[in-house]
């Protein structure tokens, strides 16, 4: 299930990890490299992903929820 709440996370930092490791590492002509690369990537999503959850995401959704409160009906004069 953990995979599920941080998977926007992953969207949005999989691609910039990924070129991060590929400007590290160089371009993958080895099969060891390309391994290192994707390992290093795959971790530095989860870690991004997981902070980006606690420090953006709750706090926003939290934010919303309190807006959402809910307002009084009053019935409407005759």
């Amino acid at each position: 299930m953990w995979l599920g709440t941080l998977s926007y996370g992953i969207y949005l930092w999989h691609l910039t990890w990924l070129h991060v490791g590929i400007d590290i590492f160089g371009i993958p002509h080895h099969p060891a490299t390309r391994i290192g690369i994707a390992g290093f990537a795959v971790l530095a999503t989860l870690a991004s992903a997981f902070v980006s959850w606690h420090l953006v995401e709750q706090p926003v959704m939290r934010l919303v929820t309190r807006r959402r409160a809910p307002r009084r009906v009053v019935p409407a004069a005759r």
